[in-house]
């Protein structure tokens, strides 16, 4: 017995002379969450839809077990415990609903032949069901009912749940068979996110609703794809929705949908819409069926045009005075994105590669955009165009806005592989002034920023540019041009050079504009494809203003 008790004293005294046992208890508790938050499953139930995953429990008895203190510490934190899974026992939930405190409980659900949907599990039949306030719903590959569990979970939860996940693991695609959550109950729930795996659009009015995301995947058994009535369907039974993102959903529209025999649909409280994948002419028929309020976000990312004509865009939503507007071009993505104090639209294209250097397709929708979006410009001050290797968009893009923005006044050039004789022959051409009554391009421009990575062996289509815009009175008073890390400051003939802001610092997470999140989930689109969206993948452009 005498070495056990000492073993046991050396392991009490050493504990006790952790530095965690100094910690004060708020930053313990920060270090249990941010414990919890990284230890994920290693499957996540849908990592395509980036859909959050049910925690590790066991990471929170292994950290509980490190020292006495950290032990006391957890069981004095309530919520800590207030995270279920269908899994645990009936003796650790009762343990969780002991040391939780009466806090509101996430639960997270799974079906299958290990936990049959007929079966009431301890994770609910041990705890008060008014306490469940977010469910996560997991239809596991080995699970062919096709009904959502309805009698035993979500009609008692009804009135008191808040955020409902449905997703299904592997690419089984077997839909439930009634379009229906609540089966005509009233619910309160907030927030929603479910996979056209599981469930179409459902028929549910949802008074409460404010967050809404829909995922599919293109199949070709049309799992991934939602048919234009039913999503007007039940964006008009959410009358509070504020953000709605769509995720490689098809919206199909076809010969027995007609746009003109459509209701409208308001949605007068939406601040943020996102499209994710989507084909231009569906997006643009469904927002000709959505009346929104002009402080609206639009962020429409991966819009896939594969025509080699100008697309015919008759309508776009009433926009709020935007400021700031962004031109990129590389490959065959391009995109255009605007922003204002209140309002912004960020139009993102995924294009065919023979189609855009065939026809110059991207500058023709680009130019199309801006045409539409011309009467939200009129304020706009910061103009930024990143290309690759193509500087026609420069001359193309500058001419045809240019009367479009009456009130620019910084312009940001950027090209990464652009050679540098070209580039600078293409901005000359783009900005010089012509003989009146010729008009001059951008004639309130008073900074003028150039970023290439391959040096610009002749200025003169510049520098003449420079002097001519002088001459007729319309000078550039700040130059700057940035070649790779080192950069050469070019004063304009009619006034001094003032030093601009780094460009190359940016971080795109930080923007206050475009980093919206919900309590659930963020706005951004997928990681792998941020590399581009804000210009060619070298390129941080700074926020300048």
């Amino acid at each position: 017995m005498e070495p056990e008790v000492s073993s046991f004293a050396l392991r009490r005294e050493r504990n006790s002379a952790t530095f965690l046992n100094y910690l004060p208890e708020e930053l313990v508790s920060s270090i249990f969450l941010s414990v919890i938050a990284l230890e994920r499953w290693s499957t996540p139930p849908d990592a395509h839809h980036h859909f959050e995953a049910p925690p590790a429990i066991s990471s929170l008895f292994d950290i509980t077990h490190i020292c006495h203190r950290l032990r006391t510490i957890a069981i004095r934190l309530p919520f800590l415990w207030t995270t279920l899974d269908s899994r645990m026992t009936k003796d650790l939930v009762d343990l969780f609903v002991q040391r939780s405190a009466g806090l509101p409980f996430r639960v997270y659900f799974r079906t299958g032949r290990q936990f049959p949907i007929d079966t009431l599990l301890p994770v609910f039949s041990c705890i008060n069901v008014s306490r469940i306030q977010e469910l996560f719903v997991t239809m596991t590959v080995n699970h062919y009912y096709p009904f959502l569990p309805h009698n035993d979970i979500l009609l008692p939860l009804s009135p008191t749940l808040n955020y409902l996940n449905l997703v299904r693991e592997g690419f089984f695609t077997l839909r439930t068979r009634n379009p229906e959550i609540f089966r005509g109950r009233q619910n309160i729930l907030v927030a929603l996110v479910f996979s056209l795996k599981v469930i179409p659009p459902p028929r549910d009015y949802f008074p409460c609703l404010a967050h809404l995301r829909i995922a599919g995947t293109k199949h070709m058994d049309g799992s991934g794809t939602i048919d234009s009535p039913d999503l007007l369907r039940l964006l008009a039974n959410t009358p509070s929705l504020e953000t709605l993102y769509v995720i490689e959903a098809e919206i199909v529209w076809d010969g027995m949908f007609s746009v003109m025999t459509t209701e409208t649909v308001r949605l007068e409280r939406l601040r943020v819409l996102c499209f994710y994948d989507q084909r231009l002419g569906a997006i643009l028929n469904t927002l000709s069926c959505l009346a929104l309020n002009p402080d609206v976000i639009l962020q429409l990312h991966r819009i896939k045009y594969l025509d080699n004509t100008t697309p015919q865009i008759t309508t776009l939503p009433p926009l709020g005075e935007l400021t700031h507007l962004e031109i990129a071009s590389e490959g065959e993505h391009y995109h255009i994105r605007a922003s204002g104090p209140d309002s912004g639209v960020w139009f993102q294209f995924l294009s065919d590669f023979q189609v855009i250097y065939a026809a110059n397709t991207s500058e023709d929708v680009l130019a199309c955009m801006m045409d539409k979006l011309g009467p939200s410009l009129r304020r706009v001050h910061t103009l930024r165009i990143a290309m690759d290797a193509h500087t026609h968009l420069i001359v193309s893009f500058l001419r045809r806005a240019s009367p479009l923005l009456p009130t620019l006044h910084t312009l940001l050039v950027a090209s990464e592989n652009a050679d540098g004789m070209d580039f600078a022959a293409a901005l000359g051409a783009a900005l010089v002034p012509g003989e009146p009554p010729l008009s001059t391009p951008c004639p309130t421009l008073q900074k003028l920023h150039i970023q290439v990575y391959r040096p610009i062996a002749w200025h003169a289509p510049i520098e003449w540019m420079l002097d001519e815009r002088a001459r007729l009175g319309h000078p550039i008073a700040e130059v700057l041009l940035s070649i790779g890390c080192r950069n050469e400051a070019y004063p304009a003939p009619a006034a001094e050079y003032a030093e601009m802001n780094d460009v190359l610092s940016w971080d795109f997470k930080s923007d206050p504009f475009w980093l919206i999140e919900t309590p659930y989930w963020p706005l951004y689109p997928p990681e792998r494809d941020m590399h581009w969206l804000w210009g060619p993948p070298k390129m941080k452009w700074d926020s300048l203003s």
